[in-house]
């Protein structure tokens, strides 16, 4: 469609919003006024007259809100487009509109305000200086790994001791009791727990440690200030226990029979390599991150500019929908924890402010590098996803499909990010102690 005739007067009251006022010619709302009366007309049905035959004067008089409607409806969005190209901006999020004045053989006048992306003016982001840890797999982290197969694979059996030691797992009733009256809600059967550090309440293992089978048996215990039963809280109480059996864990040896156990039809040897192999590539990926991540934190050092609250807010929304779900899938609650809905908003601000800036950046870099996403590159990215997680091509192709503008912008994303580690100053590194 052939572009408005238009003036577009633009204020900035903030750095990220645009206030405009637009009047488009009065040439330009005949014209489309007439088209618009002119495709009613051809399916209008006015009494006395068969459909697409009524006189343009009646169509005028009876259907003015379905046109003026329909004519709003196009016009508003064409116009402010016109006027964001026109002056370089990119509207985002949602358009507060205001009509000041609309007849049909006059100009359209009207307001409207947005929030739009910052200007970023880059800095030199060739050569950015970070360090990169060596990668090194040692023989403990393979038998750490081994260890932990182990641990997985066994099953806990009644002891031959008497008395309970350290380190051995307990099935124990107990209940709780506060200036000699039992507290509601806190009696329990069958827990089994392992006696190892403050698993169940405070000096829990050092008050274990030497009980024999059966009861009951009462220790003292000081709750501590953040116990969930508040009324408890630095209280002192009794704990009345019986234990019904002391277990301890038995792990299987570690051999070619174990490695068969775990339904892999290959040798202790041949385990041990492919661990290393994988942990090699997890060690790689977690450098890679690092890499990375010790670049966005220049850049974001580097750039100052203000960021559009509409986007900050819609990534705090991510984060708080995130948290929420990771609590729930741990079994908590948000209530539990005294996390509102404003105290959650808080803790997460900062990171969806450097989420955001961070985004924005590499935008502007791969807008000023001229990067694009390739037929070819898309065609490779669905073939990887469908290798890595084994599924038919056609539900890959509609995956792709209906997220396709957050899979191309995350490969632009991973695309900056290559450019600017390539072209990156390197300096090699001993992994860190924490590291390994």
């Amino acid at each position: 469609m052939n572009e408005l005739e238009l003036k577009a007067t633009v204020t900035r009251p903030e750095p990220c919003k645009v206030y405009l006022e637009i009047a488009i010619a009065k040439e330009k709302i005949v014209e489309r006024s007439t088209a618009a009366f002119s495709q009613i007309q051809k399916v209008a049905v006015l009494p006395g007259f068969r459909q697409g035959k009524a006189p343009v004067d009646l169509v005028r008089k009876n259907f003015a809100k379905v046109a003026r409607a329909e004519m709003l409806q196009k016009l508003l969005p064409e116009a402010i487009e016109q006027a964001a190209k026109e002056n370089s901006f990119i509207p985002i999020g949602e358009t507060d509109v205001e009509v000041l004045d609309f007849e049909f053989d006059q100009e359209l006048k009207f307001k409207a305000t947005f929030e739009v992306k910052p200007e970023v003016k880059l800095q030199n982001y060739r050569g950015i200086k970070v360090e990169k840890q060596k990668l090194e797999v040692t023989d403990q982290q393979v038998n750490d790994a081994l260890d932990n197969l182990r641990q997985q694979a066994a099953h806990l059996e009644v002891v031959t001791h008497d008395e309970v030691k350290k380190g051995d797992f307990v099935t124990l009733d107990y209940e709780i009791f506060h200036e000699g009256k039992p507290v509601n809600g806190t009696k329990v059967q069958n827990q089994v727990a392992q006696v190892e550090n403050d698993q169940l309440w405070p000096k829990f293992a050092e008050q274990m440690v030497g009980m024999k089978k059966g009861g009951p048996k009462e220790i003292k215990v000081t709750m501590p200030a953040d116990f969930k039963r508040t009324e408890l809280a630095n209280q002192e109480v009794t704990i009345k226990i019986v234990i019904n059996e002391i277990k301890e864990k038995k792990s299987p040896e570690l051999n070619d029979e174990f490695v068969k156990e775990l339904g892999e039809n290959i040798t202790l040897a041949e385990l041990r390599e492919r661990i290393k192999k994988n942990i090699e590539a997890q060690e790689e990926a977690r450098i890679k991150k690092d890499v990375e991540e010790q670049i966005v934190n220049s850049l974001i050092a580097a750039h100052e500019f203000p960021l559009p609250n509409i986007l900050v807010e819609k990534q705090v929304d991510y984060l708080v929908k995130r948290t929420k779900q990771y609590i729930t899938q741990q079994g908590g609650t948000t209530e539990a924890m005294g996390l509102t809905e404003e105290i959650m908003r808080a803790k997460v601000k900062a990171d969806a402010e450097k989420q955001v800036k961070t985004l924005l950046l590499l935008e502007a870099i791969g807008y000023a590098e001229k990067m694009e996403i390739s037929e070819e590159e898309l065609r490779q990215e669905m073939e990887k996803t469908r290798e890595a997680y084994k599924k038919p091509p056609e539900e890959v192709r509609e995956f792709f499909e209906k997220y396709h503008n957050h899979i191309i912008n995350q490969m632009l994303e991973d695309k900056v990010l290559k450019l600017l580690t390539d072209n990156a100053q390197i300096t090699e590194v001993a992994p860190k102690k924490k590291d390994k």
